[in-house]
């Protein structure tokens, strides 16, 4: 629609009305954002609590679970049930609790993919990284206590497993036969299972000074320290595990 002005005193006095309805529009969006922004002790902010994700084994999704453990959801159940776990970790005297089934779920990811706590607490669902540390130490706690007689601690664990050693022979020799593994023919080798030399890289140690003070000195003997964890091979300091894996799992 036109507006026709018959003199100036009109479209001065119309530049003066669209003035004051500016002046007033922002008159009222500041007053909107101050009433949005400022916050006061009595006003209580809320805040999105993460979705309760991958915290048991029902909430895995089966490729998920395979590239994040290494394990089928099924595996994960038949292990779980062979450790004997307790529904409910108390994991400090102060209330932190977990579940066995995430803290298994978390720890196995953490030791197959090596990801930070801060990822995996985005992974699993919590707030912080905090509770994914307790939990994680903890249950590496628990399994070092479980397999203290089973996998080490003296020669006196192997007879457990000694009686299935020729079941392991004929195992691997059928294994190894076969065309795709270039059909050996193992007829008089006495094996019992399968050398697994994964190596898993970690930080330099003692290279950092003794304390937090200026001109601190460095860790005694951190050269030697640094020299026993490096490998010249994959040129990394780290740690080469040395693991002797039987047909059983």
């Amino acid at each position: 629609m036109l507006l026709e002005l018959e003199d100036d005193d009109d479209f001065v006095m119309l530049m003066m009305m669209l003035l004051h309805h500016c002046i007033e529009c922002v008159i009222f969006f500041s007053l909107l954002d101050n009433l949005l922004m400022e916050i006061t002790p009595n006003q209580v902010i809320l805040c999105l609590v993460p979705a309760n994700r991958n915290h048991t084994f029902d909430l895995l999704h089966p490729g998920w679970c395979h590239q994040n453990t290494h394990f089928q959801v099924i595996q994960l159940w038949e292990l779980y049930h062979l450790l004997e776990f307790p529904a409910v970790f108390a994991l400090t005297n102060r209330g932190h609790y977990a579940s066995s089934e995430e803290a298994f779920s978390i720890t196995l990811t953490k030791l197959a993919t090596g990801h930070s706590n801060v990822v995996l607490a985005d992974l699993f669902g919590f707030l912080g990284d905090g509770m994914v540390s307790l939990i994680y130490h903890f249950l590496i706690g628990v399994l070092n206590n479980t397999a203290r007689g089973v996998l080490y601690n003296g020669v006196c664990c192997l007879q457990r497993w000694a009686h299935l050693f020729p079941d392991f022979v004929e195992i691997i020799k059928r294994k190894l036969n076969m065309p795709q593994y270039g059909g050996l023919a193992f007829n008089s080798c006495w094996l019992i299972g399968y050398l697994d030399c994964k190596f898993d890289e970690t930080c330099i140690p003692s290279s950092g000074p003794m304390t937090d003070e200026e001109l601190a000195h460095q860790w005694e003997e951190a050269d030697l320290i640094q020299e026993a964890v490096y490998s010249g091979y994959v040129k990394a300091h780290g740690i080469k595990v040395l693991t002797v894996l039987s047909p059983m799992g």
